[in-house]
């Protein structure tokens, strides 16, 4: 009781739900771009339509790929991460910040407050 989410999280989750943020932030525009458009147009993007296409056309059909994460096949998603060399740094990087904040008790402080409004 009295506690905010802020202390149920921990630096590594700040880093890994950034992380995810920032590598799918293209990935999830193009999808409501998709969204948008007309269902004659949407169904261009379809894998075996995009096939059809001419080849200069078929480079605005392709789908995104995350930033910071490599296709594995299914297992691979339980047994270790797949996270690319650069995925790897940008997390360390960004649970190093994370790790500042939680240590700096006025930053964090503010960051609660700020947290609370969000909330109400």
């Amino acid at each position: 009781m009295g506690s905010s989410f802020l202390d149920l999280i921990t630096p590594s989750d700040g880093a890994f739900t950034a992380v995810n943020i920032h590598s799918n932030l293209k990935v999830w525009n193009q999808a409501l771009e998709i969204l948008r458009l007309d269902p004659k147009e949407q169904a261009k993007y379809k894998p075996k339509n995009r096939k059809r296409l001419p080849h200069d056309e078929r480079a605005n059909y392709m789908l995104k790929q995350s930033k910071f994460t490599k296709k594995k096949g299914r297992r691979a998603a339980y047994t270790n991460h797949q996270y690319t060399k650069e995925g790897m740094q940008s997390y360390e990087a960004m649970k190093g910040g994370w790790e500042a904040l939680f240590r700096d008790q006025v930053r964090f402080e503010k960051l609660e407050v700020v947290w609370e409004r969000g909330v109400e």
